[in-house]
């Protein structure tokens, strides 16, 4: 169920316990928040702002549990939309915080949750993407680093559904203990950036490695040269796999269904009731409206529809996409335009 342009107010119900999902952007937060929440979500703009969010009720929750997938953000300083309405959403009424962190790029994203651990809020922490870590060399001391943040922290692979069961039930256990998940950090730090570093150097070992192919590939692909040559067969055969996959996939497949068996049975079972005349060429004559209305949509469009997404998928899920976004940024800012 979607909506738009809800006012904020709505999103705290009376008796109805709301997390915050928070996080640096780009760090896997729309994909857990799919996997807690299931389908059913609330897209909407927060009152007073242009910034778009989504709600969804977590799964497994006892007693009505609302999730809000807060826009990534990098600071509470309130420097962007996003940023401003993270602090508003955080002056709310919230029950808990699920935070989510990027175990490739943990100092970073530290900074973030220090200026939330003075906040008097539950939270969880959620290690994402450390199965990317481990393929970069980096592996990360799990206990010791939810000793140093006084507060859980859960290991998961999102797109795996590695370690969100475990996330779940200590959703659950912070509904029925939230003190237990307040941490006492002190509310002036001299200097987060120091103390970042100090639990990252704690917590974190990195093993020297000869970059992978693909590693040095993905690198490669998103500098002009030879980044531009790459785009440009990729996309030839993209655009060879989705024309010509397509036609054999009609000529194959669909028009043999369509003209073997679909066509012969709407036609006899027209003759039997209507006679040769305008109702007849109407429903199976040339531009039949039975006939067309399974040509059109499945033997000519359904083909490179279907490869169209199949090769989207391969391209984002291979992580190329996002580097192909990064490449023709670049170039097309030159031009006013966004990559």
């Amino acid at each position: 169920m979607d909506c738009c342009h809800e006012e904020g107010a709505l999103l705290f119900e009376n008796g109805e316990r709301t997390f915050l999902l928070m996080g640096n952007p780009n760090v896997g937060k729309s994909v857990i928040f799919s996997k807690l929440t299931g389908r059913q979500v609330l897209a909407a703009n927060y009152v007073g702002t242009t910034v778009s969010f989504t709600k969804g009720e977590l799964i497994g929750s006892k007693g009505k549990t609302s999730l809000i997938d807060v826009p990534g953000t990098y600071s509470l300083k309130a420097t962007s939309q996003a940023e401003k309405l993270a602090i508003q959403l955080l002056d709310e009424d919230v029950d808990a915080i699920i935070f989510v962190l990027d175990a490739t790029n943990l100092e970073r994203n530290l900074l973030l949750s220090i200026e939330l651990l003075q906040r008097d809020i539950p939270i969880i922490f959620a290690l994402n993407l450390i199965d990317v870590a481990e393929r970069m060399g980096i592996t990360i001391d799990v206990p010791l680093l939810e000793k140093l943040l006084g507060v859980p922290v859960i290991p998961t692979i999102a797109v795996r559904n590695i370690g969100l069961n475990k996330l779940m039930s200590t959703c659950n256990r912070v509904v029925k203990n939230p003190y237990k998940y307040i941490n006492s950090v002190p509310q002036n730090i001299e200097s987060p950036h120091e103390l970042a570093k100090d639990i990252v150097r704690m917590v974190e070992k990195t093993e020297e490695r000869t970059p992978t192919f693909m590693e040095k590939f993905g690198d490669r692909a998103m500098v002009p040269f030879p980044g531009i040559p790459i785009a440009f067969f990729v996309l030839i055969f993209a655009l060879a796999v989705v024309v010509g996959g397509g036609k054999g996939l009609r000529a194959i497949i669909f028009l043999p269904l369509l003209n073997n068996i679909y066509t012969p049975f709407v036609e006899g079972m027209v003759n039997r009731f209507v006679t040769e005349g305008i109702i007849h060429s109407l429903l199976v004559g040339e531009f039949g409206v039975l006939i067309k209305a399974f040509e059109w949509p499945i033997a000519l469009i359904l083909p490179y529809v279907f490869l169209f997404y199949i090769v989207l998928s391969v391209l984002e899920d291979s992580g190329y996409l996002p580097r192909l976004g990064v490449l023709m940024d670049g170039l097309l800012r030159k031009i006013g335009v966004q990559g």
